[in-house]
């Protein structure tokens, strides 16, 4: 992904990727409706720059809905979790452009259900659903609210295409032969979990032959570079334990095999090649029908997911 880089944001009244330039400067930029003149008004309302904000994915195409995760990390490099955040979108990298943002929308917190954070990792996310109208280099403004209850600032850069190569809502399903516990069609191992997760039973291509939901799972818990494959998974099985045999679920991993070699130069399984993904993790809920009805690239916690196979499983 292209990130707009400092000089381009800073350069007359801009704002940066990981913070704002300073009230002093933002005022002579706020006489006409841009996103700058959206951030002067928040700064000067007590938010404080210094929120880094991060894209969870970076498959986004206009013309359909959107599921953007973001990492927002406060000032200290811990995440800013607990509270919902505001969110403005205008389309173009250049944040005092005169154009009439989109916000401000909320992007719920939802906290992981199933696993525990490890390390550094998220203990949940910041998510919210759009459609972007266009194909264009988007500037995300995000605020929060951090552990000492000081509201954070801060913006990104979101390349938004115009395509993708792999499937999105309203596409059929593609019914992959993916490994299982009888066949692992030269994947191995076929499952990086520990221990191995249960959704190796059937390929994709039998779930969909079952005429039920299907949630595909495609993500490398041992070697995700992101860290959100395992805790991913946790909350998708905690799911499937509520869901039952009334839904399908599917895992497949994203390398070949476990071989050093094969993760240095991003030998991918056949599964992650014939999808044409150019990331991980992704998790795809499919309709009776075989048709993808939601997509969801990088974070996704056990509420979102229950909430949109819910219709699905009737």
């Amino acid at each position: 992904m292209r990130e707009v880089g400092r000089r381009e944001f800073l350069r007359s009244c801009g704002l940066a990727t990981a913070g704002l330039a300073a009230p002093a400067v933002l005022s002579a930029c706020a006489r006409k409706p841009s996103l700058q003149r959206v951030a002067d008004a928040r700064l000067a309302a007590g938010a404080r720059q210094g929120l880094k904000v991060f894209p969870g994915g970076q498959d986004y195409v206009a013309g359909t809905d959107s599921y953007v995760a973001l990492g927002l990390v406060a000032p200290d490099g811990l995440p800013a979790a607990g509270h919902d955040a505001r969110v403005w979108l205008t389309p173009t990298a250049n944040p005092k452009a005169t154009v009439n943002p989109v916000g401000p929308l909320t992007a719920p917190w939802r906290g992981y259900t199933e696993s525990t954070p490890v390390g550094s990792s998220p203990p949940g996310v910041h998510a919210l659903e759009f459609r972007f109208p266009r194909a264009a280099i988007w500037t995300l403004l995000a605020e929060t609210t951090g552990s000492d209850g000081t509201r954070l600032l801060g913006s990104v850069a979101v390349e938004v295409k115009a395509h993708s190569a792999s499937p999105l809502p309203g596409d059929r399903a593609i019914p992959s032969q993916t490994p299982t516990l009888r066949d692992h069609r030269g994947v191995d191992p076929i499952c990086t979990r520990e221990p191995p997760c249960p959704l190796h039973e059937v390929t994709l291509a039998d779930a969909l032959a079952l005429r039920r939901p299907v949630a595909f799972y495609v993500g490398t818990p041992k070697f995700c570079q992101s860290r959100v494959c395992g805790p991913n998974i946790e909350e998708l099985l905690g799911v499937r334990r509520e869901i039952g045999d009334r839904a399908t679920f599917v895992h497949a991993e994203g390398y070949l095999n476990d071989d050093g070699d094969t993760i240095a130069k991003q030998i991918v399984s056949p599964a992650f090649l014939e999808w044409r993904f150019e990331s991980e993790p992704w998790l795809f809920l499919i309709d009776r029908s075989g048709v993808v009805a939601a997509r969801f690239e990088g974070p996704v916690t056990a509420p979102v997911i229950r909430e949109t196979l819910a219709p699905l499983v009737g």
